[in-house]
């Protein structure tokens, strides 16, 4: 079982990320496996002029006419970034791929990760974030598409836990988030107070400009969400809280303030006429979209062109192009309570014919190509990432050859949704898998997981480490909590700050449900999450321990008085409340998991897992939780098990992923009585 483990998250878990060249904007490296499209080409930028010829009394217009002219530098510029662009769209042939950066060439023994990478305008430099030992401390490298090699200097701590550049339109610099450096800041503030900089290639880090970030807060996270034509949009969250406020930087280099916290707007990005499009939430939780134009720009006077309708619309910074606007059309992605959909809309808010995707799927990376195409990618339950192409002029949508290999064979395998009743009466989705033949009233061996927190949805999504449970005879299923997105803003409220506990209410609901109508063995539940979800464990295990087999906890929160104590911690409070605050510390310290644990309670068999160099939540919380709990229950002793050169999971190697999920696995197989599977 164990080396078909090895062999299932090999195939899903890969991140040595093959790059092609005309992506210009950032991508995270734990997102995909392939580099997106990111812009069609600008072929109106090649138009110089309306020619046209009459011919047997035809009149041929002929609007690209320049281009025949072979030295002239606006040919010249659109043969190089068609060249870009071809390396990346192979769609309508298969086409070799080139690997500029594999971490693993850089660094033998596996521990340097890519962040994310920003590919030149001009398609011949990548600018990619490396980061060591799971740390997601990242520091900026250049490097060549063309033979791979490092060139220019490498820009120091670009990326802590999160950062971001943009490239200037000539491919001589780019706009970067900036954290301090050593000896700017005290050592309790080196991962905070991020700043905006601009460097210039071959220019010295140490002259690099400051261009915005001294008003900011000290837990403010800024964001790229948006470039045209030198101009760009920049998001700046308020910690973790879902709050941003938003700036325009214009041609010339200037900043300006478009949107503050209260507007409440969640992501702006450019339209195609000199115009600026928003997913707004100010009186609307589900989100509506808003316009106007960039000259004389005002947020109080944008018109809206999408109301909010039943679903949510995706708002979600760190996801690119949740709103794309390409040839007349706007493409907005809906949440429809953990699955993902695209939808069509005219630039007057019209609904127009929209994508096919999967059923039960998530989609991500929308990008526009030429003649009005657009890209998605789709993920499912039993399905790894695949990107599709949507025709609008036939209204097809075609699986392309840009999809990962599924490592097993799927076939009778079903996913079903069913809604658990929580404790106060709201319906709660959970997402069922269930292998071949199996069908409820057959109870078999089950995990479940969650997330619930911080506005993210819990999307469908492949996992191989799961597929070989499925392939073992064991079930899971997926529960869209409260905290998360799935139902808009309202459902995130209703599972944060002092309603936390409604969280695991919902969890515990999902729990019985699966038991009640026998999907799942009531003897053999395994639970599984990972830091906002190692919380979760952490609380379910210390209010109803009966209720599982199993617990994997990882890189979790377990002492939610002191969390804050921390910087990370800091940036948090937004989410989960401070103990400043006489109802939040209640809140706090009623489900505190580690202030729970009971003297002599039967808790079932819990592994811990945690990275040293974890720069979101510090390893000592494990470390109390595991050893609490080894004096406390009258069970099977929990596990901890360190990894020193390893952080939140993110920066993470791919050795180390296969190893966390072995051993979780293997873990609770071996609980089950499955050992061997």
């Amino acid at each position: 079982m164990k080396s078909y483990f090895r062999e299932a998250t090999q195939i899903t878990c890969a991140l040595a990320l093959v790059f092609s060249a005309a992506c210009s904007t950032s991508h995270s490296a734990t997102e995909s496996t392939k580099a997106e499209p990111s812009r069609a080409i600008d072929v109106e930028r090649a138009k110089s002029g309306e020619a046209s010829d009459v011919l047997h009394g035809v009149t041929v217009k002929d609007p690209y006419r320049s281009l025949e002219v072979s030295d002239s530098p606006e040919t010249k510029q659109f043969i190089e970034s068609q060249n870009a662009f071809a390396k990346l769209s192979s769609l309508d042939a298969d086409k070799k791929e080139v690997v500029i950066v594999d971490p693993s060439a850089i660094d033998k023994t596996g521990r340097t990760t890519i962040d994310f990478y920003n590919v030149s305008p001009n398609g011949k430099l990548v600018a990619v974030s490396l980061s060591k030992n799971g740390s997601e401390e990242g520091d900026v490298s250049i490097f060549e598409v063309a033979s791979g090699k490092k060139v220019f200097e490498t820009i120091p701590r670009v990326y802590i836990a999160g950062g971001d550049l943009e490239w200037t339109p000539d491919s001589k610099g780019f706009v970067y988030t900036r954290n301090p450096r050593e000896g700017e800041r005290p050592k309790e503030d080196m991962n905070v107070y991020t700043q905006i900089f601009h460097h210039k290639l071959g220019a010295a880090t140490g002259k690099d400009s400051y261009e915005l970030g001294k008003e900011f807060l000290r837990i403010s996270q800024p964001k790229i969400s948006d470039s045209k034509d030198g101009m760009i949009l920049l998001a700046v969250q308020k910690g973790d809280g879902g709050e941003f406020m938003h700036f325009l930087r214009s041609k010339d280099g200037k900043w300006k303030k478009i949107a503050d916290y209260s507007d409440r707007i969640a992501k702006f990005v450019f339209g195609e006429k000199q115009d600026i499009y928003g997913i707004s939430l100010k009186d609307a939780p589900l989100g509506q979209i808003v316009h106007a134009p960039i000259k004389g720009f005002d947020v109080q006077k944008t018109s809206v062109v999408i109301k909010e309708g039943k679903e949510a619309i995706v708002g979600d910074i760190y996801s690119p192009n949740t709103l794309l606007i390409s040839e007349g059309r706007m493409y907005v992605e809906y949440q429809t309570g953990g699955p993902s959909e695209i939808r069509a809309f005219e630039l007057s808010g019209k609904e127009a014919e929209a994508p096919l995707a999967p059923a039960i799927a998530s989609i991500s990376n929308i990008a526009k190509l030429d003649k009005g195409r657009v890209l998605f990618a789709a993920r499912s339950f039993l399905e790894p990432n695949a990107y599709y192409l949507f025709d609008p002029k036939t209204g097809k949508t075609a699986r392309t050859s840009l999809a990962e290999k599924n490592p097993i064979d799927v076939s009778g395998y079903t996913v079903t949704r069913e809604f658990a009743r929580s404790k106060d009466g709201t319906m709660i989705p959970v997402n069922i898998v269930l292998p071949a033949g199996v069908k409820a009233g057959t109870p078999i061996p089950f995990i479940v997981t969650g997330y619930g927190g911080f506005n993210i949805n819990f999307e469908p999504r492949f996992i191989g480490a799961y597929a070989a449970l499925l392939k073992a005879g064991v079930g899971y299923a997926t529960v869209n909590l409260r905290g998360g997105s799935e139902f808009g803003t309202a459902w995130h409220d209703q599972g944060s700050l002092t309603k936390k506990q409604n969280v695991y209410d919902d969890f515990i609901a999902a729990i019985e449900h699966l038991g009640k109508n026998k999907f799942a063995d009531p003897n053999r539940i395994a639970i599984v999450g990972g830091s906002n979800g190692g919380l979760l464990m952490g609380a379910v295990l210390t209010q109803r321990p009966e209720l599982f087999k199993a617990v994997i906890a990882m890189v979790g929160y377990y002492d939610m008085v002191r969390y804050e104590n921390e910087p990370n911690g800091q940036l948090n409070a937004t989410e989960y409340g401070s103990v400043k605050d006489k109802a939040q510390f209640e809140a706090l310290y009623a489900y505190s998991p580690y202030h729970h644990i009971k003297e002599g309670v039967k808790y079932p068999a819990t592994l811990f897992t945690v990275g040293a160099t974890d720069v979101r939540v510090a390893p000592w919380h494990s470390r109390k939780m595991a050893a609490r709990l080894q004096a406390a229950t009258s069970g099977p002793l929990p596990l901890l098990i360190t990894t020193f050169d390893a952080g939140h999971g993110a920066g993470s190697s791919v050795q180390q992923r296969i190893d966390q999920f072995t051993d979780s696995f293997s873990f609770v197989l071996s609980q089950f009585g499955m050992a061997g599977k």
